[in-house]
């Protein structure tokens, strides 16, 4: 069998580029080395995540959204439109999340005042609290479930095929030499997460790129319903929609002198809940070139004792504790290079791959195919 193109990757970012190359009406093959997707894509919050993203962007996240929901429709999958709630306990906080908002004006955030929010979310702990930035663009899933479902979406309606269980040893263009089998490609597209490395080395040192370890806990379903994903000040430092506020470096300089645990860790206190009503909580951000393998229980101990400032009335009974790994370059948001011809690698979305990956695939692809 001879193909159009050949994906190696089933994460998200792969299976965005299987579904943009299959819609132009090629031959795809998606080559993965687990029997399903193990990595960064099923080991997240389950959040198309707008409100983190720079402006620039807002394209990538829009036709993401497009795909998204196409997807939704054909497959009746879970998804909830949940949007976020961005909680300021401190008046430079507050002062932030406004001048974020005179920043970027978008008619679906709205600047709660302490009386609306408890109103409209009684649970959340109104001790201290200033105010709160409130969206309604953000997308809850259940990415455990989701992946797959792209999957079997993608074979059924998009005639894209899939190999599992199966590791790509060497790329000799148009043969790809796997280790059950050689694969006839015309193109190639690398989008193997942490594994990187594995292919084309010498392409991954010359980027600059580091990995990044969070912990992330679940706990049993939970009688209390939240309806937005919750976030508090230190997601503020985290994603870089906040980064052109000039309030950002009060809001750090507290949080390193109050709690520099939660700097040292790059610990970023949020909270979504899936279809099952367990909530997601975490996470950390630990960077090297090399991962260590063991969870650190001070990081969860921080993360829940943060998680119960805001949401206090919650039982939290752990279900589950795992870690994920992602890719993040020091150099820009996300890398797209191509080593020799016709082979083209796209990595480092940096925890943004459910945002970003359909809108960011439909523009390689249209660039390379």
């Amino acid at each position: 069998m001879k193909y159009d193109v050949c994906i190696v990757g089933s994460g998200i970012v792969g299976l965005s580029h299987a579904y943009w190359a299959a819609k132009k009406g090629l031959k795809v093959v998606v080559i993965e080395k687990d029997a399903t997707c193990q990595g960064a894509s099923v080991r997240n919050f389950g959040l198309v995540w707008e409100i983190g993203q720079e402006k620039k962007y807002n394209n990538l996240v829009s036709d993401s959204k497009k795909v998204w929901n196409e997807f939704f429709k054909d497959t009746q999958q879970w998804f909830k439109p949940t949007g976020s709630l961005g909680l300021a306990y401190h008046k430079e906080e507050l002062e932030l999340i406004q001048e974020f908002q005179s920043l970027n004006f978008n008619s679906n955030h709205q600047l709660l005042t302490k009386t609306q929010i408890e109103k409209k979310f009684p649970y959340i702990n109104k001790t201290n609290l200033f105010g709160a930035l409130y969206s309604q663009n953000e997308l809850t899933i259940n990415s455990r479930e989701a992946l797959p479902a792209i999957i079997n979406w993608l074979k059924e309606k998009y005639n894209v095929e899939f190999q599992f269980n199966t590791i790509v040893s060497n790329v000799e263009l148009p043969i790809i030499y796997t280790n059950y089998n050689s694969i006839n490609s015309k193109k190639i597209i690398i989008t193997t997460g942490s594994d990187f490395e594995l292919l084309y080395p010498k392409a991954y040192f010359q980027e600059k790129l580091i990995k990044c370890k969070l912990q992330m806990i679940k706990t049993e379903s939970s009688p209390l319903f939240i309806e937005p994903a919750i976030y508090s000040s230190t997601s503020f430092i985290h994603y870089p929609s906040f980064s052109k506020c000039e309030k950002l470096a009060a809001v750090k300089k507290r949080i390193m002198q109050e709690k520099p645990q939660y700097i040292k860790f790059g610990i970023n206190l949020l909270i979504s809940q899936n279809n099952y009503n367990e909530l997601i909580i975490g996470d950390s951000h630990e960077y090297g070139q090399t991962v260590n393998p063991f969870n650190n229980e001070e990081i969860d101990s921080l993360i829940l004792s943060g998680v119960r400032n805001m949401i206090p009335t919650v039982d939290l009974k752990i279900k589950e504790r795992w870690h994920g790994v992602y890719l993040k370059s020091t150099t820009k948001k996300f890398v797209i290079t191509m080593p020799e011809k016709n082979v083209l690698i796209v990595n480092a979305l940096a925890g943004a791959g459910m945002t970003l990956s359909f809108g960011l695939a439909k523009k390689t692809i249209k660039e390379f195919v």
